[in-house]
Protein backbone atom coordinates (compact mmCIF):
# COMPACT_ATOMS: atom_id res chain seq x y z
CA UNK A 1 0.00 0.00 0.00
CA UNK A 2 2.49 2.41 0.69
CA UNK A 3 4.43 1.79 -2.65
CA UNK A 4 0.86 2.40 -4.61
CA UNK A 5 0.93 6.26 -2.79
CA UNK A 6 4.46 6.65 -3.21
CA UNK A 7 3.96 5.77 -6.82
CA UNK A 8 0.88 7.95 -7.44
CA UNK A 9 2.61 10.79 -5.69
CA UNK A 10 5.67 10.54 -7.78
CA UNK A 11 3.32 10.17 -10.98
CA UNK A 12 1.98 13.53 -10.13
CA UNK A 13 5.06 15.28 -9.53
CA UNK A 14 6.49 13.97 -12.53
CA UNK A 15 3.44 14.95 -15.08
CA UNK A 16 3.22 18.37 -13.66
CA UNK A 17 7.04 18.87 -14.00
CA UNK A 18 6.94 18.39 -17.50
CA UNK A 19 3.64 19.87 -18.74
CA UNK A 20 2.86 21.88 -15.82
CA UNK A 21 3.78 25.91 -15.63
CA UNK A 22 3.55 28.31 -12.52
CA UNK A 23 2.39 31.54 -15.29
CA UNK A 24 -0.54 33.31 -13.67
CA UNK A 25 -3.30 32.98 -15.84
CA UNK A 26 -5.31 36.45 -17.11
CA UNK A 27 -8.65 35.11 -15.08
CA UNK A 28 -6.51 34.95 -11.77
CA UNK A 29 -5.93 38.35 -12.24
CA UNK A 30 -7.08 40.76 -8.94
CA UNK A 31 -10.10 43.33 -10.38
CA UNK A 32 -9.31 46.96 -9.68
CA UNK A 33 -11.72 48.83 -7.82
CA UNK A 34 -13.89 50.42 -9.70
CA UNK A 35 -14.42 46.71 -11.56
CA UNK A 36 -15.43 45.73 -8.36
CA UNK A 37 -17.42 48.22 -7.66
CA UNK A 38 -19.62 48.32 -10.84
CA UNK A 39 -20.11 44.44 -10.36
CA UNK A 40 -22.05 45.13 -7.25
CA UNK A 41 -25.47 45.46 -7.36
CA UNK A 42 -27.35 48.16 -5.18
CA UNK A 43 -28.21 45.86 -2.45
CA UNK A 44 -24.52 45.26 -1.94
CA UNK A 45 -22.84 48.56 -1.99
CA UNK A 46 -25.90 49.33 0.12
CA UNK A 47 -24.15 47.36 2.97
CA UNK A 48 -20.89 48.71 1.65
CA UNK A 49 -21.78 52.12 2.78
CA UNK A 50 -23.25 51.01 5.48
CA UNK A 51 -20.58 49.19 7.00
CA UNK A 52 -17.92 52.45 6.43
CA UNK A 53 -21.08 54.50 8.57
CA UNK A 54 -21.01 52.17 11.16
CA UNK A 55 -16.59 52.13 11.21
CA UNK A 56 -17.02 55.82 11.78
CA UNK A 57 -18.88 55.54 14.84
CA UNK A 58 -16.69 53.03 16.27
CA UNK A 59 -13.72 55.28 15.48
CA UNK A 60 -14.35 58.72 14.26
CA UNK A 61 -10.24 59.48 13.95
CA UNK A 62 -10.63 56.39 11.65
CA UNK A 63 -9.66 58.24 8.00
CA UNK A 64 -10.92 56.57 5.20
CA UNK A 65 -8.61 54.24 2.63
CA UNK A 66 -9.28 54.51 -0.94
Amino acid sequence: MFYLGAAVYAFGTIFYCILGSGEVQPWAEPKRKEELLQSLDAAEKANLNKDKETEKEVDPKMEEVA
